[in-house]
């Protein structure tokens, strides 16, 4: 479990970097692609399946990333939040 959170941590810190060096609304512009969806996505999960492994104070551009895309309608319109089995 260590490990995959060590990995988890490493990726998180890889792309928040990259993030960080494009000044654009998106990630490679100002058009949304699947990168920023499949980005996006996968910190709404971690948030909510992972609590606590994604920290905004730690990954800022990744943070607001997210939230740019999570404010877009399509995004609020097929949310579906995490419902683990009991």
């Amino acid at each position: 479990v260590e490990r995959c959170r060590s990995q988890i941590a490493g990726v998180f810190a890889s792309l928040e970097e990259d993030r960080a060096r494009h000044k654009t609304q998106y990630w490679f512009g100002d058009n949304i692609t699947h990168a920023d969806i499949a980005v996006a996505c996968v910190i709404r999960f971690t948030r909510e399946a992972h609590a606590g492994m994604f920290d905004a104070a730690r990954y800022p551009a990744l943070d607001r990333h997210a939230e740019t895309c999570e404010a877009l309608q399509p995004f609020q319109d097929i949310v579906q939040p995490l419902a683990p089995p009991n």
